[in-house]
């Protein structure tokens, strides 16, 4: 009986040393799961329920995964704005002071994406907005974006995606 567990302890060890079973290891799915997630992450908070194995599931996300799965416009455009929108209510849900500081809510780095620290301004002005510069009118590009702005914005911006995403006040559109 010893032997056996210790020929199951070398085989383990085996296993973790060489990557066959591997844990911590970054999540890589579909383009169409990763918009799944977010979906879910709104219906959550949506019902009150606890979204925190999704916030988890966010930091593990695989970067390159992320990158290259979520593809088509629609897709991007989905999983971007529903992660800007369920962020925003899970952060002001746990802590609503968070806003009593504006500018500070939306420029702290406050959500941790495929293992990115990331900003509100990161995802819309950076990612959704295709690199623009926040105060520029939607005109102005950033000259030296971020490696992982460059690999998940969305080219060709939109104007409507203003009234897609919620800022956290009344008079934002309604998170749904």
């Amino acid at each position: 009986k010893i032997i056996f567990q210790m020929k199951h302890s070398i085989l383990l060890i085996l296993f973790l040393s060489f990557g066959i079973l591997s844990y911590g290891q970054k999540v890589t799915l579909t383009g169409h799961e990763y918009v799944e997630i977010s979906k879910s992450f709104l219906t959550k908070l949506r019902k009150g329920e606890d979204p925190s194995k999704i916030v988890a599931q966010y930091k593990d996300f695989n970067f390159e995964s992320l990158a290259s799965q979520v593809k088509s416009r629609a897709e991007k455009l989905a999983f971007w704005i529903n992660t800007y929108n369920a962020f925003v209510q899970y952060l002001l849900t746990n802590d609503g002071s968070l806003f009593e500081d504006r500018a500070a809510f939306f420029t702290q780095k406050r959500m941790i994406i495929a293992g990115i620290n990331m900003s509100f301004d990161d995802i819309e002005h950076g990612i959704i907005r295709d690199s623009r510069v926040k105060l520029g009118l939607g005109i102005l590009k950033k000259w030296f974006p971020p490696r992982f702005e460059r690999k998940l914005r969305i080219a060709n911006r939109d104007g409507r995606v203003h009234f897609a995403l919620n800022c956290g006040a009344k008079t934002c559109p309604p998170i749904a």
